[in-house]
C-alpha cells in the first residue's frame, strides 16, 4: 500500500508524541548522547551495548534523526536515513536482548587420537581436517592426514584396537595413503565379532600397470586383499587377488584416477591384541600397461552360466604370451574360478571367425600356460572349425585368464564355460613371482631383478625371495659397538664440504670408528672423515666398514683427495653389510666418506643402524702380480672389481677367478637341470633365460633345456 504525505505526518506525530512525555518524565542527567555506542549484530537495536533495547537505545536513535553522513548505527533499516521506520525497528525490539549465537563447531582431525572440538576456522589454522558443525569428537576415531608422495618404506601408524583407516566402513571415510613403490608395514586385528579393515588411497597421473602385494607375518585367520574404485557408495571391484602360500598378490591395468586398497581378516575372531602384522607393497609400471598384463581385469565369467560376449574393439595388445609368441592380434580378457572339475571353454556363437583361446593361472606378469587352443575344438565343433574351445583340469579356487584372439579387427566374441566332472591332477599354478625365472635381468614390469638395482633403486618387490642368492638379500649381523663419533640420528655434525664451515672427524692409520647413519625424505646422512696417512713412502691402505643396514640398502666407501670445491674421487666401493676398500696412497690427508646408498628406507625410528669402520694402512704399498690379488671380494687398487656382481656389471679385473677361484661366478656350478627348465634347479645353479648371460647354468642346461638358450 502506497503511503501517502500527509499519512506520514500523522503516523510520525502519533508516534513521536508518547516519545516527548518519556523524555519529558526522564532526569537531565540521563539525556546524553551515545553517538559512538555499539550496536551487536544480533541484537541491532541495542546502539548502547548493554543487551537491552529501551529508553537510553530511543535517545541514541533521536541523537542520529535525519539523513545519515558517516557511520550512522541507528539506521537500522539501512536506507542511508534515521527516521520513523528506523523508529518502529527499535519499538518493535524493545526490551532484552535474545542471547547471542553460539559458533558452530564440530570435530577437527589433526592426526591419529588428535581431536578438537573448534570451528572451521580454528581447524584451518590449526592445518587439521574438519568433519562438519554435526560431527563429534567422542564417534570420531582421527584418521590419520593425507601424506603427500613419495614416502617409500612407511609404518601405518595404528595401534592395535584401533581403526584409524577404517575407509568406507567409518561413519566418516578416513583413508591411509600409499604411493608407488610404498612399502607399508600394518597391523590388524579380530576379536569379538569385530575385525580392523585398513583402507589405503592411491592416485595414479595416467594409465599404469599396478601390483600390489600382500605379505601377512601370521597364518590364521586368512588376511584379504581387496581393490576397488574409489566410491564409497558403490565401490566396484577392479581386480581378484592370486593367493598362494600366505601371500595375496592383485595386478591391474588402471586409468588414471583415485583408487582404494583394503587389507582385512577374512574373520571377525582369532586375531587378538596385540594383533598380527603384515606388509604391503604397491609397484607401478612406468607409464601405460605393458605385456598384458591388463589380464587382472577381463570380464568374469560364472561356470555354468550365460555366455559373456565382448566386441573386439575392446581387445588389449599384448607382447607377451607364454602359450604362443608372438599372439595373433590384440586379446579379449576373461577370467573364471576353477572348481576342482573339467572346465570347458568355448567361443562357439562368435562372429570372429578363426578365434585362438590361451588360459592362463598364476600371474599376468610371469604367467603359466595351461592351455593352448586354435581354431581346432577340444570338444564340440559348433557345425564349425574355426572356433576355438578349450578344456582344461582345473584346481578349486583358483582363478584362470582366458585370453581369445580373433582374425578380424571388427565384430563380436562370445566365451561360455561348462564343467565336465571331476579330475584330480590339475596343472601347476604356482605363483611365479616378479624375479621368478629372471634374476640377473629386467622383469616384464620394467622393474629389475639383479643386483646393480640394489645402487640403482628399481628392484622388483619381492627379488630377494626369487633371487636370495644375492649378496643385497642376506640380512645383515648386527653391528654392536659404543659410539665414537657422537652424533644422534637425524644430526649431522660431519657433514663435510656440505657444511658452512666444513665439518670432519678425524681419522688415522690405525682409527677404529663406531657411528649410525639414516636415509628418509629423499636425504641421507654422511660421515666425513679427514684421513691422514703417515709416513715417507706410498702405503696400502684398507678402510673396511661392517654396517648394520636394513636388507636392500647397500653401505658406501670413498676416498677424495684436495680440498673443498675441489675434490677428486680416488676409488670408491659399495655393497651390502660389509665392504673393504684397498688401495694405494702417498703420505698426506685425504677425505672418506661413509654413507647409505639410498635416500630412504633407514629411519630413525627404526634405528639406530650403526657400522664400524677401520682404517689400516701396510708400511708400504705391495701389489700381486693379478689386479685381484689380495682384493677377492672389493675393488682392485686398480679400479677394476674383483667380486661376484662384476660379470654382470662387466667390470671385472683380469684374471679375477685365477686370484678368485672359490667365488660365485668363478666355481663351476653343479646340479642338473632335469625338471627345472626356466628355474633355479635345487642344486642352486640356474636353468632359465639369463643363466648363460650370467655364467651360472647347471653343468646339463643344455642337454635338458636346449629351447632356453644359445645352445
Amino acid at each position: 500500500m502506497a503511503m501517502n504525505h500527509s499519512l506520514l505526518a500523522h503516523l510520525s506525530y502519533g508516534l513521536m508524541l508518547p516519545v516527548v512525555l518519556i523524555l519529558a518524565m526522564m532526569p537531565a542527567a540521563a539525556m546524553v548522547a551515545f553517538s559512538d555506542s555499539p550496536s551487536s549484530e544480533h541484537c541491532p537495536a541495542d546502539l548502547t551495548g548493554d543487551d537491552q533495547v529501551n529508553v537510553f537505545d530511543l535517545l541514541e536513535l533521536l541523537s542520529q534523526w535525519g539523513p545519515c553522513s558517516e557511520t550512522c548505527p541507528a539506521d537500522l533499516t539501512g536506507d542511508d536515513q534515521v527516521n520513523v521506520f528506523d523508529l518502529l525497528e527499535l519499538l518493535a525490539a524493545w526490551g532484552s536482548c535474545p542471547p547471542p549465537n553460539e559458533p558452530e563447531i564440530g570435530a577437527c582431525c589433526q592426526g591419529p587420537n588428535a581431536c578438537d572440538m573448534v570451528t572451521s576456522d580454528v581447524c584451518d589454522d590449526l592445518g587439521g581436517e574438519f568433519f562438519g558443525n554435526d560431527s563429534s569428537c567422542e564417534k570420531l576415531s582421527c584418521p590419520l592426514l593425507p601424506q603427500q608422495c613419495p614416502q617409500g618404506v612407511i609404518d601405518e601408524n595404528e595401534l592395535c584396537g584401533e581403526d584409524l583407516t577404517g575407509g568406507c566402513n567409518s561413519d566418516i571415510p578416513s583413508f591411509g595413503t600409499l604411493c608407488c613403490g610404498d612399502v607399508l608395514t600394518g597391523n590388524t586385528w579380530a576379536h569379538d565379532g569385530v575385525r580392523d579393515t585398513d583402507w589405503f588411497r592411491f592416485t595414479l597421473d595416467e594409465q599404469r600397470t599396478i601390483r600390489l602385494r600382500l605379505t601377512p607375518d601370521f597364518a590364521e585367520p586368512e588376511l584379504e586383499l581387496f581393490l576397488f574404485s574409489d566410491d564409497c557408495e558403490s565401490p566396484v571391484s577392479l581386480g581378484l587377488p592370486v593367493v598362494k602360500d600366505g601371500e595375496s598378490y592383485i595386478q591391474a591395468c588402471l586409468e588414471a584416477g583415485s583408487y582404494l586398497a583394503v587389507v582385512a581378516p577374512a574373520e571377525t575372531s582369532g586375531l587378538p591384541c596385540p594383533g598380527g602384522s603384515y606388509t604391503l607393497s604397491l609397484n607401478c609400471s612406468s607409464g601405460g600397461c605393458e605385456d598384458g598384463l591388463a589380464c587382472q581385469t577381463g570380464t568374469e565369467v560364472e561356470v555354468g552360466g550365460p555366455t559373456v560376449t565382448l566386441d573386439t574393439g575392446l581387445g588389449v595388445p599384448m607382447t607377451q604370451d607364454a602359450c604362443f609368441e608372438p599372439p595373433p592380434s590384440p586379446a579379449r580378457w576373461y577370467r573364471v574360478v576353477g572348481n576342482g572339475e573339467f572346465l570347458g571353454a568355448s567361443t562357439c556363437g562368435s562372429s570372429v571367425a578363426d578365434t585362438e583361446m590361451h588360459v592362463f593361472c598364476g600371474t599376468c606378469s610371469v604367467p603359466n600356460c595351461v592351455r593352448g587352443a586354435t581354431d581346432d575344438t577340444d570338444f564340440g565343433n559348433c557345425g564349425s572349425f574355426d572356433q576355438a574351445s578349450a578344456v582344461w583340469c582345473s584346481e578349486e579356487g583358483e582363478v584362470y585368464y582366458i585370453a581369445v584372439y580373433g582374425a578380424e579387427d571388427e565384430g563380436e566374441i562370445d566365451l561360455n564355460v561348462q564343467s565336465f566332472g571331476p579330475c584330480f591332477e590339475p596343472p601347476s599354478c604356482e605363483l611365479l613371482g616378479v624375479c621368478q625365472g629372471l634374476c640377473g635381468t629386467e622383469s616384464p614390469l620394467g622393474c629389475w631383478c639383479d643386483e646393480a638395482c640394489t645402487f640403482v633403486g628399481d628392484c622388483c618387490p619381492g627379488r630377494c625371495e626369487d633371487c636370495d642368492f644375492f649378496p643385497s638379500c642376506v640380512d645383515c649381523p648386527s653391528v654392536s659397538c659404543n659410539d665414537n663419533i657422537g652424533e644422534a640420528c637425524g644430526e649431522s655434525i660431519n657433514a663435510g664440504c656440505a657444511a658452512n664451515p666444513p665439518e670432519f672427524t678425524f681419522a688415522g692409520c690405525g682409527t677404529i670408528r663406531c657411528g649410525q647413519l639414516w636415509a628418509e625424505g629423499n636425504d641421507r646422512d654422511e660421515d666425513w672423515f679427514n684421513f691422514n696417512v703417515s709416513g715417507s713412502q706410498s702405503r696400502q691402505v684398507s678402510i673396511n666398514v661392517n654396517a648394520d643396514f636394513p636388507t636392500g640398502i647397500p653401505v658406501e666407501v670413498a676416498i677424495y683427495d684436495g680440498e673443498c670445491g675441489s675434490l677428486t674421487e680416488i676409488i670408491s666401493t659399495i655393497g651390502q653389510c660389509s665392504v673393504n676398500l684397498v688401495t694405494c696412497l702417498d703420505p698426506g690427508q685425504y677425505k672418506v666418506v661413509i654413507r647409505p646408498g639410498n635416500f630412504f628406507g633407514m629411519f630413525c625410528s627404526t634405528g639406530p643402524h650403526r657400522y664400524l669402520a677401520s682404517f689400516s694402512c701396510l708400511s708400504d704399498c705391495q701389489l700381486g702380480e693379478n689386479p685381484c690379488d689380495g682384493f677377492c671380494g672389493g675393488q682392485s687398487p686398480l679400479g677394476c672389481w674383483c667380486d661376484p656382481n662384476c660379470f654382470a656389471q662387466g667390470n671385472c679385473c683380469d684374471n679375477v677367478c685365477e686370484s678368485c677361484p672359490d667365488m660365485t661366478g668363478c666355481a663351476p656350478p653343479t646340479g642338473t637341470c632335469s625338471g627345472w627348465c626356466g628355474f633355479q634347479s635345487a642344486d642352486g645353479c640356474w636353468c632359465d633365460l639369463a643363466c648363460q648371460a650370467n655364467e651360472d647354468c647347471c653343468p646339463d642346461f643344455c642337454e635338458e633345456c636346449a629351447s632356453f638358450g644359445d645352445c
